[in-house]
């Protein structure tokens, strides 16, 4: 056998192994991404961009709503991950008016130190960063009879029943023993008033007699 799957490790370590089948361009080819195709790709999980970052605003980024004024087209030099999108609402604090944002959220490597906890928000609809330029997905590819969920949550929840079954059968069985010695012990207590005692006849059988005390 020459896979990894011949050996007990290998199996565990394939349950948390996952595989591409396909990797594909937002939009179907190269140059064909956009805002709608990527935001029906996000349905299904979180696709790959490639973004403009080598810049002390992006690197020093802290949080809210990024956005991002340049002269001059430039590259994308980096790769995060777009994991969402959504709006935020606030008021113009000039004129009043209500203005809505739509912003992608994306997840960076720099961190949780970095961003929102290791996000960023920024401006969706006009290509920041080049954002919207170019997008890679993956069709994830799936081995029948390979995936199955970790069992290990699953054997200890079961070891736990088992011990507090024993458990409780030892106990059970304490207290059917203590319950038949006081039996025992209750049936040859002579009463100090008038009662009844069990008494053995010459003959070895049980009589029981009426007495009053003295």
């Amino acid at each position: 056998c020459s896979t990894k799957l011949c050996s007990e490790a290998g199996i565990d370590k394939d349950r948390h192994t996952f595989y591409a089948q396909n990797i594909r361009y937002v939009g179907g080819f190269y140059g064909n991404c956009s805002e709608e195709a990527m935001i029906r790709e996000l349905q299904q999980g979180p696709i790959e961009v490639s973004i403009y970052s080598d810049f002390n605003e992006f690197n020093n980024y802290k949080g809210g709503l990024f956005d991002y004024d340049y002269t001059h087209p430039q590259h994308s030099d980096h790769i995060v991950v777009l994991v969402g999108y959504g709006y935020d609402e606030f008021r113009n604090p000039i004129t009043g008016e209500k203005i809505t944002q739509l912003f992608w959220k994306i997840k960076n490597s720099f961190g949780r130190e970095w961003g929102e906890n290791g996000f960023m928000r920024l401006i969706r609809g006009k290509n920041l960063l080049n954002i919207e330029s170019e997008a890679e997905v993956a069709d994830p590819y799936i081995i029948p009879g390979l995936y199955w969920p970790d069992d290990s949550k699953v054997k200890k929840k079961e070891r736990s029943i088992i011990t507090a079954v024993i458990l409780l059968s030892v106990l059970a069985f304490v207290l059917l023993v203590s319950t038949v010695i006081l039996g025992v012990y209750a049936c040859k207590q002579i009463k100090t008033k008038t009662g009844y005692k069990s008494v053995v006849s010459s003959d070895g059988t049980y009589q029981a007699g009426q007495f009053e005390s003295s």
